[in-house]
């Protein structure tokens, strides 16, 4: 059980003879098994790493009835512990545990509603000192300079209140420092992202020209010269307060392989749901048999938030595209595509979940065909404060080189995590490859190497990979990669492929299972995709092989 003290899961010490025997076969359904072996590797674990296993089997051991696992399940979603912290499946699970007889049950649901009083109070006496300090005064308190960033005498610091703010601040740096020939990689940005912890940061020794710092202590730093920035990124990796550091680089690829013949033709109506559908993944992965069972179900809506090259709407997808972002143009709604890919990966999950309750959400982090690891973190963030359920990263590769025994790693991925602890899936392409198209391992791909997020790789009509599909320990399933047909700008359709095309068929799939499990955790509904897969060996190549979407309806 969560020891509050200690912020840490505690179990006994089961022998290991006791956890063998728990995973045997006979096993699988015995609800004290099952609460043992989530107990055990819950205890094993920091918080959050690798636990999706453990959650689905506490939850299992709670569905058969065990009161003690159900009491476990409302221990980690009051707590935040291996699941995203949530009041409301807290006191569900508390609940149903108290249901089936435990009488710790009833102290954590008191504990929850003095926390949801003490939570009114503080409501309350924030309005009231709100009336008290007035307008002016209220105004100059959000203003403040975040506490503990001590900058340079001669550095411009800029503390941006909102999300549009900040995203102008640092439009208004790249206008001013990046070039053709920084944007292109010939020339270093001068640029440091960096996001600590604690207090505060002291950058009072390095004359930055101008740093952007918001609340949440991610700060952006602008130098004049090379050798400035690169003085200041030494000292900062050393400093146990900085979680991380590095420079913002330009470089991301959209990640389409290749871009084949425009095509007006139409390849599958469903017999399940009467529906026409543009890609062949549709009909491949079952998901028409999948939509038609949902259309009998109790569901609620979803949001996936698509970062990419912008989405352009056409008359026949219109409603189901929102308002959205532009990273690279603060006025922007993300409607505007110059260059296809956005509109096409969008489509694609438009097209396998026609007709059900699935939004898009267009968030534009490319200018034309660049991007940057800032412009990626600005979309993420509006991501997650619009409350996106599930985020499509087709973003390809940015492959970096590395030590053997070493990965690849962005500040990207600290807010992919961030994603991730509040509840939303995140699906990744695998990547194309390198320059000349040879698929490479996904521990040099950023954000392709996480395994905390889905990674797809890309397979044909024949489920063999694709040519130019990367590999490695992070793949964790493969879907239709190959002849993708979807919208493009201007009304017509494409076919493309990529790992970019295959990536957008698991987040509608993700974006399915929601609409019916709007409370499971990414990584619950990343293992049900996982354990509902056809298996093609190769895991390198295909993970856990290429999911067919009917088991979930029952077929």
């Amino acid at each position: 059980m969560y020891n509050k003290k200690w912020k840490a899961w505690e179990a006994p010490s089961y022998e290991e003879s006791l956890l063998i025997w728990c995973r045997e076969p006979f096993n699988r359904e015995n609800p004290q098994a099952l609460y043992m072996l989530a107990d055990d590797a819950l205890s094993r674990v920091e918080r959050g790493k690798g636990t999706a296993e453990a959650v689905w089997q506490m939850e299992k051991a709670a569905d058969l009835g065990l009161a003690q696992a159900a009491l476990a399940m409302g221990q980690m979603f009051q707590h935040g512990w291996a699941v995203h912290r949530s009041g409301r499946m807290a006191r569900r699970w508390y609940e149903k545990a108290a249901s089936l007889g435990s009488q710790e049950a009833a102290a954590f649901l008191a504990e929850l509603g003095k926390a949801r009083k003490r939570r009114a109070c503080l409501a309350c006496g924030a309005v009231a000192l709100a009336v008290v300090l007035g307008a002016g005064a209220w105004t100059l308190l959000r203003n403040q300079n975040p506490e503990g960033v001590l900058v340079h005498e001669d550095t411009e610091l800029l503390t941006p209140v909102t999300l549009d703010e900040f995203t102008q601040a640092l439009q208004d740096l790249v206008a001013q420092y990046d070039d053709a020939m920084v944007v292109s990689g010939q020339r270093s940005t001068n640029r440091l992202l960096l996001r600590f912890e604690g207090s505060g940061i002291d950058l009072s020794d390095f004359p930055a020209a101008v740093v952007i710092a918001d609340e949440s202590n991610y700060l952006v730093v602008q130098f004049e010269t090379e050798e400035e920035a690169q003085r200041c990124l030494e000292s900062l990796r050393v400093m146990e307060s900085v979680r991380f550091a590095d420079l913002d680089e330009y470089g991301f690829t959209t990640g389409a392989a290749a871009a084949n013949h425009t095509t007006s033709g139409v390849p599958y109506v469903s017999p399940y749901t009467g529906d026409l559908y543009y890609s062949w993944g549709v009909e491949f992965l079952g998901l028409d048999q999948l939509a038609a069972w949902l259309k009998n179900q109790p569901t609620e809506p979803v949001t996936v938030a698509v970062l990419d090259t912008g989405v352009e709407p056409c008359d026949e997808n219109r409603d189901c595209i929102l308002p959205g972002f532009d990273v690279t143009d603060p006025a922007g709604n993300g409607w505007a595509d110059h260059d296809g890919h956005g509109t096409h990966v969008a489509g694609t999950v438009i097209d396998c979940t026609w007709g059900l309750d699935v939004s898009i959400l267009p968030v534009k982090v490319f200018a034309d065909e660049y991007t940057s690891d800032s412009y990626v973190i600005q979309g993420l963030q509006y991501a997650i404060q619009s409350g996106a359920d599930v985020i499509n990263m087709s973003l390809g590769g940015n492959c970096r080189e590395t030590q053997p025994d070493e990965t690849c790693g962005s500040l990207i991925d600290d807010f992919i995590q961030e994603a991730l602890n509040q509840g939303i899936v995140v699906v990744a392409a695998a990547g194309n490859g390198d320059d000349l198209g040879n698929p490479v391992d996904t521990r040099l791909c950023c954000p392709a190497h996480l395994g905390d997020c889905i990674v797809v790789g890309a397979c044909d009509s024949e489920s063999l990979a694709g040519y130019f599909s990367n590999y490695g320990d992070s793949v964790d399933v493969a879907a239709p990669g190959v002849d993708v047909i979807s919208y493009f700008p201007g009304g017509t359709l494409q076919s493309l492929d990529g790992t970019s095309m295959a990536a957008p068929h698991i987040s509608a799939l993700a974006a399915m299972l929601k609409l019916y499990l709007p409370d499971k955790t990414p990584g619950q509904l990343e293992k049900y995709i996982k354990d509902y897969c056809v298996d093609r060996g190769n895991h390198a190549r295909y993970g856990e092989g290429i999911p067919w979407a009917a088991f979930f309806a029952g077929d």
